[in-house]
């Protein structure tokens, strides 16, 4: 059995509510990454939070998160985001690169 991780970002609740059902299905523990700086969750500013998430995209942005989770001890990741934009949220980033980084180094698969 491999220790597993859920690692979700979430400001409508969407990917929460998946992140919980892989969490149940699997196991495995979860964590939420919080921004220092929330988003506005108001379902009305939502072109708002689009220009947001297009810019910290298109400036390759790392906004700073309250916590650094500790997902080193993690054999697997499940990791849940908003699609706003092409790519990957801003706030996962930061977690997707450890990974590839221990990948090249280790020999592991990214899952």
């Amino acid at each position: 059995m491999t220790n597993e991780l859920v690692l979700y970002f979430s400001v409508y609740g969407t990917a929460k509510i998946v992140a919980e059902e892989i969490a149940k299905q699997t196991g495995a523990d979860i964590r939420e990454i919080i921004p220092e700086i929330p988003y506005d969750g108001n379902r009305d500013h939502y072109s708002a939070l689009l220009g947001v998430a297009q810019k910290e995209h298109d400036t390759d942005a790392r906004p700073a998160i309250k916590e650094k989770l500790p997902i080193e001890e993690y054999d697997r990741i499940y990791i849940g985001y908003p699609i706003w934009v092409p790519g990957m949220a801003a706030h996962i980033r930061p977690y997707a690169n450890w990974r590839r980084r221990q990948r090249y180094w280790k020999g592991c698969r990214w899952k």
